[in-house]
Parts: C-alpha cells; structure tokens; sequence
C-alpha cells in the first residue's frame, strides 16, 4: 500500500494577497521507505505534511492511499483512515498536558479501540526509554522524552504510514538517534515514513531525499 501525493497545490490569502504554499507538489511513499524533505523555513514542509496526512484539503490534485483519493470520502471516513493507516508526529508534540505518559500514548484508542490499550502503551513507552516516567505529565519531561512520548503514540495503533514533522530538530544526539532508530525500524518491518526536516542526522536516515523551495518539490 502506497501514499501518493499527485499534483498538489494549496494556496493562502494574507493581507490580501494570494500565497502558493504548494504548486503541483507530487510524490510517493512506499512500504520499506523513508522520505525526506527538506527546504527552509515557510517553504511549505508542514503544509505538505498536513495535506499529506489528509488534515488539509488540497486546491488541486488529490491524495491517494492504495489508489483511492482520501479526500473523496466525508470527514468521518477520512478520520478512519487516518486512525488505522497514518500516525503524526507534530513538530510541537500537542501532548495533552494533565495526562500521564501512558495517557497520552493511548489516546489513539479513544478513535479506534484497542483490546489492552495499556499493555500496548506500557509495550511502547518500554520502547522508548520511557518505563520510569510512565506516571509523569508532559511538564515533567525533557524535550526529547516528549518527542519520544508523541512518537509512541503515532505508532499506538501500528499504522502503515508515519508522518513527522521535524521529529529530531530539537533533540540531541542521544534522543534523536533513538527516534531515527525507531522511525528505521518502522520502514524495516513494512511500515513507511515521511518526515519534513532541516536535520542532517535525519536526512542521513532516509531513502530518498527532497527539497521543496517556495512551494515547488525537486530531488536532492
């Protein structure tokens, strides 16, 4: 099952003038892979993500998961998709702040329910280095255990594809390299990865590597 992204523009107005955020953006990510993009800061990554994900809606082109446009269906099928084949990681975590670390992974089981949601949170945060803060709030964490936190919790429900937005920007080596190791072992066990990066260590990681420049996708 592949993601593809065909033709994709997407388009803002500010201050009364009209932004290309994405101008006929297409790319696909396969089972086995990590892709990468990279480009500058307001060159689109996020954008691309979102629309990617199917959390924003396209001007032009479509989305496709195993060859169906995901935004043909109403928001409550595209809410299934994302719940059973996709899981994000944001670039600010959006961890709910008063949950525990066990809390926090196991919300996806709220949208698509799991049969041992904590057994499957304690699988994960053991998985992360994250066994000893399992009772803390997100406050109560480093930066890099709260990146660990929201990547445990994209994976809850063992989807088919990983989106991340800057997953090791802020992370030292220690931290980024687990979750450089846990996104590789997720392309290696069939699962597919696309990250939006400005982090050499994690454009090292992937398979194929983009740049996006003012809305427009090229090969590195």
């Amino acid at each position: 099952m592949a993601l593809e992204v065909s033709g994709v523009e997407k388009r803002y107005r500010k201050l009364g003038r009209e932004i290309s955020a994405l101008k006929g953006v297409s790319l696909t990510v396969e089972p086995g892979r990590i892709v990468a993009v990279r480009g500058p800061s307001g060159s689109g990554k996020t954008t691309l993500l979102l629309v990617a994900g199917g959390l924003l809606r396209p001007d032009a082109g479509k989305v496709t998961l195993d060859g169906s446009d995901i935004f043909d269906l109403p928001p409550d099928g595209r809410a299934t998709i994302r719940s059973r084949s996709i899981g994000f990681v944001f670039q600010q975590y959006h961890l709910v702040p008063y949950l525990s670390v066990l809390d926090n992974i196991r919300l996806p089981a709220l949208a698509m329910p799991s049969p041992d949601p904590l057994g499957r949170a304690r699988e994960l945060a053991e998985r992360m280095g994250l066994s000893d803060r399992a009772r803390h709030t997100p406050s109560e964490l480093s930066v890099g255990e709260r990146q660990r936190v929201a990547l445990a919790r994209a994976m809850f429900n063992k989807p088919q594809f990983i989106l991340a937005d800057e997953p090791t920007g802020n992370l030292d080596d220690r931290n980024a390299g687990m979750v450089l190791d846990c996104l590789s072992g997720h392309a290696a066990g069939g699962g597919a990865v696309l990250l939006v990066t400005h982090d050499a260590r994690a454009l090292k990681a992937a398979h194929v590597v983009y740049i996006l420049e003012d809305g427009t996708l090229r090969a590195a």
